[in-house]
């Protein structure tokens, strides 16, 4: 697999490079030389690394450093490897492989300040020709222009008392006049007050929001008041008429609007290179999570905003909105549900914007996988007048590792309500290291769950059932149970334990992992929802040793599993303490996708209880596509 370039983000204005080192060939025949291309603003790096023998291994190394590696002095002598007189002359932060065609490209992305890094080619053999490329050393000095996001509150009020209108035009217009600075503007969602019961509404968010067109991207969100009867998600025809598919049409900026035209994904220029937004509905539908899922695995290497109409209360550490959970159903989905469905399993996202609730509200999350995102809420509805016109502004400052979020408003009357632009709590900066973020983007991320197309068709190899010795009469220990929609593990009742798998994971195909890779990660997403699902004790799920289909039974595999002799001793994972409540959560699974993809045979997982409460999650055969099984690799 292609990893990152770890910490060290490449930019595309280069302003020098240098060899250091020496080249070397065990045989003196096949002496390895590496190129990198002329620095040139704008473009990628490309690095070629040939040799007279063209079918050698080939790998670049990418570091940070060519003076140590940890505690060791570089250059390093490789004789002990078998490469006498050669050396390794950079500190290997990662190694980017590749085979014998020996061109790689770098990917060129915005850096917080000046940074120098190092590139070292090996070739290698197993019958002993061997050889090490000189360093180059490049010098990134970092030119990453500030810009801001526009962040456009709820303006229900505004468009339905025609004496207040002028607010949402002075934020429009405030807008427009900055186009050099301000990248994306976006409206949180409730965008009029009632629904469709009033046009003139429409017609007034219209007038502002037309004040945006051909002057820079833009969208706004669907919220509760903007269904056509407020509160109900059944029509939302006032909405899909004035901001749906016919609005973006044939803008270069629009890249996707779902089906039912409620959602939509836009991709913007920042300073620092491209960033995808994702516009999601109030209360964002399964169908919804998976449009937006869909959407970010066709950008995996672009940092994402979100912003749904209800995500945050008022606080600081704000909590996540509860509304619109469907836990035995599908449906709906309330804040924690999009936290761990959407944003946790897809780094993309760092930051998420939502309106809905009086107030402001603010939090920090780190996932499972290391990303740090930032919610925000603005919403000044309830404040005097509407709102006063009072707005945030995002500044992203790349150099400084952060962005800077201020309040503001060109309409404000000294003395009408609060002057938020003054007051602390309305006014801060959140930590955001841009560059570091698109390095590890760069990672390759293959997923697999059944029947969702994350870029290599619809995938169709997952296998799940549930087994029980039937003693409580809930299930028989002869019958299989393939088609359930819910995995059940239980340490009474019927001793249930659940088995799951991910075929075809390792091979040479695009959606496959090559054999001998080196796993960075591997997380498996689990949805705990439906009845009786949730459960204070658990369960854990081992890697199986031997063989077992949809059609396996209690009795088939010799009164169900036994730690140690059908799978192995130790679990993989344990998730007591995480799944007290219906939800969705991520779990670290590097080490079994590891050992598959060295050879060992996959026979997927049993989940075990851990007590006598049930767990249960959603099979491959649940009807919310977002809450089956999914497993990402890194």
């Amino acid at each position: 697999m292609q990893h990152a370039l770890a910490a060290v983000a490449l930019t595309a204005a280069l302003s020098g490079q240098a060899a250091f080192g020496r080249a070397c060939d065990r045989n003196s025949v096949f002496l390895p030389v590496l190129d990198v291309s002329a620095p040139s603003p704008g473009r990628d790096v490309i690095a070629t690394l040939r040799s007279a023998a063209p079918s050698l291994p080939l790998a670049l190394l990418v570091g940070a450093s060519n003076q140590r590696w940890g505690s060791v002095a570089l250059p390093f002598a490789l004789d002990g490897l078998g490469l006498p007189a050669c050396e390794l002359a950079v500190a290997i932060d990662v190694a980017l492989g590749y085979g014998a065609a020996g061109s790689l490209t770098l990917p060129t992305a915005g850096l917080a300040g000046p940074t120098t890094v190092f590139l070292q080619g090996l070739i290698a053999d197993p019958a002993g020709l061997a050889g090490t490329t000189r360093g180059i050393r490049l010098d990134l000095p970092g030119s990453s222009a500030p810009f801001t996001v526009a962040m456009l509150p709820d303006t229900q009020f505004y468009c339905e008392q025609p004496a207040l209108h002028f607010h949402f035009v002075g934020q429009t217009q405030w807008i427009a006049q900055q186009r050099a600075s301000v990248a994306f503007a976006v409206q949180v969602g409730d965008i009029v007050q009632n629904g469709a019961t009033r046009p003139a509404e429409w017609t007034r968010a219209v007038q502002a929001m037309n004040v945006l067109d051909g002057v820079l991207p833009y969208t706004a969100a669907l919220g509760n008041h903007d269904f056509d009867i407020v509160n109900d998600k059944a029509t939302a025809t006032s909405y899909t008429a004035n901001f749906g598919a016919a609005r973006y049409a044939g803008r270069p900026w629009s890249v996707a609007v779902s089906s039912d035209q409620r959602n939509s994904a836009q991709v913007f220029s920042g300073g620092d290179g491209e960033y995808l937004h994702l516009c999601l509905e109030w209360r964002p539908s399964d169908a919804a999570l998976a449009f937006a899922q869909g959407v970010l695995a066709r950008f995996p290497n672009l940092p994402t905003i979100v912003t749904t109409h209800e995500h945050l209360g008022v606080g600081d550490p704000a909590p996540w909105r509860a509304g619109g959970a469907t836990p035995d159903g599908t449906g709906d989905n309330a804040a924690d549900d999009v936290q761990h469905k959407l944003v946790e399993p897809f780094p993309q996202v760092f930051l998420i914007l939502c309106g809905h609730v009086s107030g402001t509200g603010r939090r920090t999350d780190v996932t499972v996988l290391g990303q740090t995102v930032h919610a925000m809420l603005a919403d000044y509805q309830s404040s005097a007048n509407g709102g006063n016109g009072f707005m945030r502004t995002l500044q992203f400052e790349p150099q400084l590792g952060r962005i800077a979020v201020r309040t503001r408003s060109s309409t404000y009357v000294v003395g009408s309500g609060p002057d938020y632009a003054t007051l602390p709590e309305h006014n801060f900066d959140l930590a955001y290291d841009g560059g570091g973020h698109r390095s590890r983007l760069q990672m390759r991320c293959l997923r697999w769950r059944e029947g969702q197309d994350f870029g290599h068709g619809a995938y169709t190899g997952c296998v799940d059932t549930q087994i029980g010795d039937g003693s409580a009469g809930n299930t028989r220990p002869d019958r299989p149970r393939g088609n359930d929609d819910l995995l059940l593990c239980d340490g009474d009742q019927d001793h249930n334990q659940a088995l799951l798998r991910f075929a075809d994971l390792v091979g040479t195909g695009a959606h496959q992992i090559p054999p001998g890779t080196r796993v960075q990660r591997a997380i498996l997403t689990l949805t705990t929802e439906g009845p009786n699902a949730d459960s204070a004790d658990g369960g854990k799920l081992y890697r199986m040793r031997t063989a077992w289909s949809e059609a396996s039974t209690w009795n088939s595999l010799g009164a169900g599993v036994q730690v140690g002799l059908e799978c192995l001793p130790t679990a993989d994972v344990d998730s007591a303490g995480r799944v007290g409540a219906k939800s969705t959560r991520s779990f670290d699974v590097t080490a079994s996708v590891q050992a598959w993809v060295d050879g060992a045979p996959n026979f997927g997982w049993v989940a075990i209880a851990n007590g006598n409460d049930a767990w249960g999650v959603r099979s491959s055969e649940a009807a919310g596509l977002v809450e089956r099984p999914l497993l990402s690799v890194w």
